[in-house]
């Protein structure tokens, strides 16, 4: 009897339609001699899959798409959700739970892997309201950039600089 009250109470829940979307991540285009064709676009969302936990870790909701395109879930009213969404990886993130999610490494090493955007990635709290349309995604970039400027304005046309190293300090491992 337990089980059968438990049953309906959930599908007698209110849900409501609430609208996903994304933020255009703020990063600055980078200027100088490097060739634009080695600069991944910094603004580019050329896939991206979004995930909605439950309170307890549980997927409640996935979606995947090849565009930045908004998206819409069925949610609980009342209810404490995690939003999670992965920007760029190429493929589509399947997951069940959210300790799942938080094993994923993704490795970069060549600039073909990263030629479809920059990885980022976005996570938000909510509680779903009557009130609540629509949530805006802040994406992060899960790799750095490094940008060199050299001012050559008081050398010879025929000098030639070349980088040939470059130390960063104070970074955590």
């Amino acid at each position: 009897l337990a089980c059968i009250t438990l049953s309906a109470c959930v599908e007698g829940a209110i849900r409501t339609e609430v609208e996903f979307g994304f933020t255009k991540p703020e990063m600055t285009a980078s200027k100088g001699s490097i060739t634009k064709a080695a600069i991944p676009d910094e603004e580019l969302i050329s896939g991206y899959t979004l995930m909605v936990f439950d309170s307890h870790g549980n997927l409640e909701f996935q979606h995947y798409s090849e565009s930045p395109q908004n998206c819409t879930a069925s949610l609980l009213k009342g209810e404490k959700y995690s939003i999670y969404a992965c920007l760029n990886f190429g493929y589509d993130i399947k997951v069940k739970h959210l300790n799942e999610l938080k094993d994923i490494y993704f490795h970069l090493a060549y600039p073909d892997e990263y030629k479809g955007g920059i990885p980022m990635a976005a996570h938000r709290e909510i509680v779903v309201t009557e009130h609540l349309k629509e949530v805006i995604l802040e994406p992060v970039r899960l790799m750095s950039k490094i940008s060199i400027k050299m001012d050559r304005s008081r050398l010879s046309e025929k000098v030639n600089m070349d980088v040939s190293a470059i130390r960063i300090g104070n970074c955590p491992k």
